[in-house]
């Protein structure tokens, strides 16, 4: 065996902003002279720990040939190309009017405390001008003449899903607090219990929004994606997928699993249910346009390494049926996207969720659905990303037999397609997404645990009391099968 170190010929330095090879130069002499003080260097042929380990010191740098993906083109409305910086990787959408306009009827726009009522005035009339701008439809934004404390948030809320029924127009609540009000979790609650779509804001952050365009629109792209909308498209230099399949019929699924903190030892050994779940996070491309992701979050017994199957199944069904409403057929290719598995959970990812997911298009949707011969191909891909580090992409199933530049082609472009920003995110939008959702499940639960008694089930099994019932609290939080489902009220 010959274990080779060396230094890389010319890189930066990130403490002094300093590049060039006079300060590789200096790191590689660093280096040599910390092996020679050890007796590492290529004169330690006498080292007898290394002689017995069989390894050699070489002094002889090492070379690697590396690629820089290109980025994709970013398109807004018309076709029109955003200017791509290439060194931060972002793009600049400015003065472009978005790729596919959300619609909402009625912006309602409330604050807490009535000497804001001014700062609200300017805001609101700075987010009006700018969304004319960018071809977000929005009927008439209405700013309540008095404040609202946070108790009588339900009512107005309750209210306003009322008049949505009654009068078929879609409302959005753009709520105003100070920061540190940790009215956020309550304001979300109320957004699935009364199936309003909310954006808060902060005073402090509306008071600067006159004179800050690029906060305003951030504010708006976010608001885009709650309403329906798609505020651009990712389109790679070749879309490597149309050689396989046609874009419309595949469908991208990407899930993660939040856990909570770990019981005490003393509850564990008195058998004490666990009072928190693990969330699992799901998103996929399944609204009405073909390049946005939506997705949901579902409750778990906590602390498994895996995802019930149970909950695989019954969540593939619904993103294939969600996805079939919408475009007229089923998927023909599923990207499976997994984020922080280590190797050794690869055998638990590709044996057994795989095959849950496998079964629950082949053994349950087809034949409940008519289809007995759907079969759609998988791409299983692992994502392991570190902090400092490259994202690296591990093909666990491969049924389309694509080459690592293939898959890390289309990688890429997802990792463009988060449309809130400018700039790409480390992982691929699915995944990164899904790990969204999972937060928003674990943010509404505390919510619902400190207003509402959680419901329990009506057998102890193992435990020594009740178990709260994850699945009934699932049912009542989740957005699946509620007038929400199909937006992206997480953005």
């Amino acid at each position: 065996m010959k274990a080779v170190i060396g230094a890389a010929d010319e890189v930066g330095d990130g403490r002094t902003g300093q590049t060039g090879r006079e300060t590789a130069t200096e790191r590689y002499e660093e280096t040599l002279s910390g092996l020679r003080a050890l007796n590492l260097d290529e004169s330690s042929r006498h080292n007898q720990v290394l002689a017995v380990s069989g390894v050699e010191i070489s002094s002889r740098t090492q070379q690697g040939e590396g690629i820089r993906r290109q980025a994709p083109k970013i398109q807004f409305a018309s076709n029109q190309e955003a200017r791509i910086n290439p060194d931060a990787r972002n793009c600049d959408g400015r003065d472009l009017r978005v790729s596919y306009p959300g619609q909402i009827d009625n912006i309602v726009c409330i604050y807490t405390n009535a000497r804001d009522r001014p700062v609200i005035q300017q805001a609101v009339e700075k987010l009006k001008t700018m969304a004319q701008k960018m071809g977000i439809q929005i009927g008439t934004w209405d700013i309540e003449q008095r404040a609202y404390i946070s108790e009588e948030l339900f009512d107005l809320m309750q209210g306003l899903d009322d008049e949505q029924k009654a009068t078929k127009k879609r409302y959005l609540l753009m709520h105003f607090d100070r920061k540190g009000s940790k009215s956020h979790a309550q304001l979300k609650l109320l957004e699935r219990q009364c199936s309003i779509v909310t954006q808060q804001i902060t005073v402090e952050t509306a008071v600067g929004l006159p004179r800050k365009p690029q906060i305003v629109q951030s504010i708006l792209l976010k608001l885009n994606c709650k309403i329906g909308g798609l505020n651009y498209k990712a389109i790679p230099d070749f879309y490597i997928l149309n050689r396989r399949a046609n874009n419309k019929q595949v469908m991208f699924v990407g899930y993660d699993v939040a856990h909570p903190g770990p019981q005490s030892p003393e509850d564990v050994a008195r058998k004490i249910p666990p009072s928190s779940p693990s969330t699992v996070g799901f998103s996929f491309n399944g609204a009405p346009n073909p390049e946005a992701f939506i997705g949901d979050f579902h409750y778990q017994t906590p602390k498994q390494e895996r995802v019930h199957d149970e909950i695989l199944r019954q969540r593939m069904k619904w993103m294939l049926k969600r996805f079939k409403e919408n475009r007229g057929d089923l998927p023909k290719v599923i990207f499976i996207i997994q984020n922080d598995i280590n190797e050794g959970q690869y055998e638990m990812a590709m044996n057994m969720e795989l095959a849950s997911l496998r079964d629950a298009c082949t053994e349950e949707f087809g034949k409940e659905n008519g289809k007995l011969g759907y079969k759609p191909k998988f791409v299983l891909i692992a994502v392991t990303k570190k902090q400092g580090k490259s994202t690296h992409y591990k093909a666990l199933n491969n049924d389309l037999k694509l080459s690592m530049d293939e898959i890390q082609a289309t990688m890429a472009a997802l990792c463009f397609t988060h449309q809130i920003v400018s700039s790409s995110v480390s992982i691929p939008e699915p995944v990164y997404q899904a790990n969204e959702w999972a937060k928003r499940g674990k943010q509404v639960w505390k919510a619902y645990k400190d207003n509402y008694t959680l419901p329990h089930k009506k057998e102890k099994g193992d435990y020594s009391d009740f178990p709260i019932d994850f699945e009934v609290m699932t049912e009542r939080l989740s957005y699946w099968n509620s007038p929400l489902e199909m937006y992206r009220v997480n953005a």
